[in-house]
């Protein structure tokens, strides 16, 4: 019965990834998009569904300059909660893609996240409450297939009906399949501070989250170059 479950748990998620038959399609990204504004403290609010969800709960993601600003480049730090209730902490980098001036990088991980070894297009960010960035893999055989991931953030945890409304009809003149986001679970989150929530219709009261002893921290320091993680 458990295996049962936990495949028609995989089925469920693999189905929200949104496996596409042919080429990845050619989403622009922000042509006024200014990385240094960019730059910060992010939250996962929304997003496709995937087997990522197993490993990892309550997304936090930082976009650092590299050391030197001038190349382009992003440090990127995610941080979450295992389904143990763990901290976990996911290094990597993204490189701009080749050929395109903003918006656009290569993020490499060498760790199972979303995004990983893929490109992804930041497709619109008001720099100050949302950013909507889309990710898309082509399959091996080149053109046979390609899986798509969308994924909303917010600096503070939440969006507003208007925000999320004008989110949607983005994806829609693009014509990128919204069928599938979810709401990011975050009221059991370790947080310090009041969590505030909106559903589609109404504003929800804030909600104060109890804090537990702060476990052990699982790191996952990882490079460019494909050296094994390690976990301290």
């Amino acid at each position: 019965m458990f295996r049962l479950i936990i495949l028609l748990a995989t089925i469920s998620l693999i189905e929200g990834q949104r496996f596409v038959s042919g080429p990845c399609p050619s989403i622009p990204s922000m042509t006024t998009f200014d990385k240094a504004r960019f730059l910060g403290h992010w939250i996962e609010v929304e997003k496709t569904p995937s087997i990522f969800d197993f490993m990892m709960r309550c997304l936090r993601v930082d976009y650092l300059g590299s050391t030197d600003n001038n190349d382009g480049n992003l440090n990127v730090i995610v941080k979450g909660t295992s389904l143990a209730g763990l901290p976990i902490t996911v290094k990597g980098d993204g490189l701009p893609h080749p050929g395109t001036k903003v918006g656009k990088y290569n993020i490499r991980y060498g760790f199972g996240v979303p995004f990983q070894g893929s490109e992804v297009t930041i497709i619109d960010t008001d720099y100050k409450e949302f950013a909507v960035l889309y990710s898309c893999t082509s399959s091996i055989i080149q053109g046979f297939y390609h899986t798509e991931y969308l994924w909303l953030l917010s600096r503070d945890g939440t969006l507003s009906n208007p925000t999320r409304q004008n989110i949607y009809e983005t994806l829609d003149h693009h014509k990128i399949n919204r069928v599938g986001l979810q709401l990011s679970e975050r009221s059991t989150c370790p947080n310090s501070t009041l969590v505030t929530r909106e559903s589609e219709q109404n504003l929800g009261d804030p909600v104060l989250l109890n804090v537990p002893e702060k476990p052990d921290e699982i790191r996952f320091e990882v490079t460019t170059e494909d050296r094994p993680v390690t976990i301290n």
